[in-house]
């Protein structure tokens, strides 16, 4: 049943049975709420943008991606001041 959920709110339905496989992998580490937060991270992360820039799903869990840094978080981190701070030579 947890399964179910996850596959419905994953936004690329392709390798079901594989997807199967590595969702009760990753519940060993996560839980199926950790799992459905990163999905809606996903989802923004991925909104306009053709359904190839969203893993597979058995990729997205064997990867544990449910657990990335949010790209908002890294624009930060690459932000204007990162290129000055690296044009000087300096580093993090």
């Amino acid at each position: 049943m947890d399964f179910d959920t996850f596959w419905a709110a994953y936004p690329r339905k392709v390798g079901k049975i594989a997807g199967k496989k590595a969702f009760d992998k990753a519940l060993k580490l996560t839980t199926l709420e950790q799992l459905l937060k990163g999905i809606e991270v996903l989802r923004i992360e991925t909104k306009g943008k053709g359904i190839e820039f969203t893993p597979h799903p058995t990729t997205w869990l064997n990867d544990g991606r449910w657990d990335d840094e949010p790209k908002q978080q890294q624009a930060v981190i690459d932000g204007p001041w990162s290129k000055r701070f690296h044009e000087k030579g300096m580093r993090a």
